[in-house]
């Protein structure tokens, strides 16, 4: 995959310079297409910057670049099992935890207007907490794949 991305940018900087815009479309579709074999390559959650952020060291031999992330993932950190999710979930779960607290509060009080907000904050953590978890993978089938975590 490394060598046919590169084999697109390669005919991506044969099209720069040039004002066509047939040429210009030619070389839309062909930065879509080396982006779409970007992305297919890293897992679901996945991609080549999230990759570089989570190991810093890499930013010293690896160039900050799609293909040379591409390619030390391919070559080193898929075998490897080193981590290319992005961290945006760490927002999520905190968001998650200010949810559960404001629904603590509200067991407390009674009234209409403290059940209705109350199922309204259930629902809100019930759908992030969903988000959390890449396509295909929930909650559930998580602590089913896990039972020593129940």
């Amino acid at each position: 995959i490394v060598q046919e991305v590169e084999h697109v940018e390669e005919e991506i900087e044969e099209l720069d310079g040039q004002d066509d815009d047939v040429v210009e479309e030619e070389k839309e579709g062909l930065e879509a297409l080396a982006d779409t074999l970007i992305e297919s390559t890293f897992p679901p959650g996945c991609s080549w910057q999230c990759y570089l952020n989570n190991h810093k060291r890499l930013n010293e031999t690896v160039k900050h670049t799609e293909e040379a992330a591409l390619r030390s993932w391919i070559n080193h950190g898929k075998d490897k099992g080193w981590d290319c999710s992005c961290k945006e979930n760490k927002v999520v779960d905190e968001i998650i935890g200010h949810v559960d607290q404001e629904i603590d509060e509200l067991d407390n009080k009674d009234g209409d207007d403290a059940k209705e907000a109350k199922e309204s904050l259930e629902s809100l953590a019930e759908e992030l907490v969903e988000t959390t978890f890449p396509p295909g993978c929930s909650w559930e089938c998580y602590f089913d794949n896990y039972k020593g975590l129940k």
